[in-house]
Formats: C-alpha cells, structure tokens, sequence
C-alpha cells in the first residue's frame, strides 16, 4: 500500500498531479490520499478539490494536532492490513504494532533541542537502533518535529527530534523560522528537554538564552555534552567546573558527556532522565517541611529591614508541582530582592534534594486582622 500525502494549506501543487500519475500507471498498489493540516472545517471544506486527483481513499487529518488519525487508523488502514493478513493466511500470532498507539499512552515526552548538527537525529538513531531519521553533515537536516517512541529498561519514552535552532540573524528562510517556533511548542508539552551541545564548541551564549528560556518555562532540564569521545577525562572535568563556577544560574542543571555516533555515557544519561523523572513525580511535599526549611534558612539568615519594618516569612505551601511552585506568605514582602529570592531557592533546593527542575517562589502579603476590609 502507499499513503500519498499532500498539504490542505497549499491545495494541489502540480508535483501532487505528476506524482499521481506515476502511482497510477507505474505502480499498481492500494493507495490512501491523506490530506494534512486539516486542522478545522473551512480547511475540510476547501480541501474537497483534491477528489479531482482521482482517488476513492481520501482521509482528512492533522498530524501536529492528531485529529483524524484515530479514525484512519480504524476506519481505513487497520482494517484494510487485517484483510491482507485473512487472503495471505498469515500465523495468527503475527501482529501488527502502531507506534502511534504507543505514543499515545506514553506520557513521558523528552525533547531532544541544540544548535544544528549537534548531533540530536543521531542521538534518537542510536536509542531507535535504525536509521529512522535522515543524519547528515550539512546543517538542518530535521525540518519537523519528529515523536520517536523509545523503550528502555522497560520503560515507555517519546523521544521528540526537534530543528536545529540557530540565530535569529542566520535563520534563511520561512520554512526554518516555523521549524523552530515548533521546536519550542516542543519545549512546552515535554515533561524533560535535554539541550544537546557540541563538545568541540562548548556552551555558547544561544544556548545559555536557550536555558534561560527553558528555566522561564519551569521545564526540567538535562545539559548533555556530545562527540565527547574526542576529548580527555581532564578536559571534561574543566568544562565541567567552568559552567559551575561561570554559569551560576545553570548550577542546579545535571550535566553528562555522550558519544551519540558510539553510544557511549546513554547509561548514565537515562540514570539522570529518571532521577529528575522521581522528583517531578513526587505526588506531595508535606507543608510541614516546607515550612522547617523556611524557619531554619530565615534563622540562618533573616530578611533585610524594608522601611523601618523587618520582613517576615510565615509560612510556606506548595503552587504547582508542574511547574514546581513554592508559595510563600508573610509582611512586607516588597522588601525581598532578587538576592534573597535566589538564597531561598538554592536552599530549599538543596534540603528537598532537587536537581534539573526549576525552582519557582511566589510571595504573597498576609492579611492584617487588624485592618478592617470595607464590604
């Protein structure tokens, strides 16, 4: 069988009538139309001129938002593939596996981000042990965003294969500027990022925006360095320190180097996903710890005086876990800067044990009993 697809946005193109001239006359094989970016029911409507191409097996879908693939998968090509499989007497046992189903009920999405030619596709190849996606040394060769479903350890992932992100400046054309507005769609709806960098270049300053932008959208986040296999044990540790001891604001970030061409540092990079996957999970932190750690680090060091009036923290909850929000209540709370904003963060970050994710804290004024609120 052969599924055609063509663009709703563009209508037919005249490539679309030479091709189906070829499938037609050249091949002689079971053919479905699919007409994507179908994403509401004036594009439906407009879409009707693609019968003039002569196919009986028309679908009409949205790949990027999943609408219609369902009911061409039930509808049309399942059963279709069932009929081949009952006039070919295949071994009953046989079965066919969707990855889209497995996609479907995994929710655990990681998307793989970097400059172009990092190594992102070759990374997902090696995890997918098939040249699944198109590995070259010329940059941009991954145009979309690809969901690639990956089992490890027995666990369910969907790696996503995003476009290569450059400079605003270095961006040639329309097609690279929607690649990467849809890379960081990516960014929104994965649980983990893992930004790729190039061992050889080390960390520049997009992909320090790149972070800065991750942090801002409260995603956890794993920095993986790859084509280490090029370098010594040493350099490693000294590109280790100089993001540490540079880069204060990434400290709470796990780093590994990765050899994505040779598989090499795949073990401990997993060890990392699943670490920071245990402490996203985390179903409840009990009040009352938050609050000790509150208490034990204004103890250890108090808030400044703002306008004769020292500041006071009184208690502390849980916001959203996703992102992780810590709210904190209390007086005065105009007069904490960014300073001691950042010395709660670290500490609270430290006593909880949290790495790759992202710290947020929200305070808020307590109501004073002894003002009376008009009604």
């Amino acid at each position: 069988m052969v599924l055609f697809l063509v663009d709703a946005l563009t209508g037919i193109l005249y490539d679309d009538y030479e091709i189906t001239k070829y499938l037609r006359y050249i091949y002689k094989k079971k053919i479905f139309l699919i007409v994507n970016k179908v994403d509401n029911e004036n594009l439906k409507n407009c879409s009707y001129e693609f019968y003039k191409l002569g196919f009986k097996n028309i679908s009409f879908l949205s790949t990027a938002h999943h609408y219609g693939i369902k009911k061409f998968l039930d509808i049309k090509l399942i059963p279709y593939i069932k009929n081949i499989k009952k006039k070919n007497n295949l071994n009953k046992n046989y079965e066919f596996k969707f990855y889209y189903n497995n996609i479907k009920k995994n929710n655990i999405k990681i998307a793989i981000i970097g400059s172009p030619n990092v190594g992102k596709s070759t990374l997902i190849n090696f995890l997918y042990k098939s040249k699944r996606i198109i590995v070259d040394n010329k940059p941009g060769t991954t145009r979309d965003s690809i969901y690639v479903p990956i089992k490890y350890n027995n666990k369910l992932y969907t790696f996503i294969d995003t476009a290569g992100i450059k400079k605003k400046n270095n961006i040639d054309s329309i097609i690279e500027k929607f690649s990467i507005i849809r890379s960081f769609k990516e960014i929104k709806i994965s649980k983990i990022i893992i930004l790729i960098i190039d061992v050889k270049i080390n960390i520049s300053q997009k992909d320090l925006s790149l972070i800065y932008n991750i942090i801002k959208s409260g995603k956890a986040i794993i920095i993986a360095f790859n084509k280490s296999d090029k370098i010594s044990k040493y350099q490693k540790i000294n590109i280790k320190n100089n993001i540490i001891n540079k880069f204060k604001f990434i400290n709470f970030i796990p780093i590994c180097f990765i050899s994505a061409l040779y598989g090499k540092g795949i073990k401990y990079l997993f060890f990392l996903i699943q670490k920071v996957l245990n402490l996203n999970n985390k179903k409840k932190i009990n009040t009352s710890l938050l609050n000790k750690i509150l208490n034990e680090s204004t103890s250890k060091h108090p808030p400044s005086i703002y306008k004769k009036y020292r500041t006071k923290l009184k208690y502390a909850h849980i916001g959203t876990y996703d992102p992780f929000t810590i709210i904190i209540h209390g007086n005065h709370i105009n007069g904490i800067n960014n300073i001691y904003k950042k010395y709660l963060i670290n500490f609270f970050r430290i006593k909880l044990n949290i790495i790759g994710i992202p710290i947020k804290i929200i305070f808020k004024e307590s109501n004073n009993p002894y003002i009376k609120n008009d009604i």
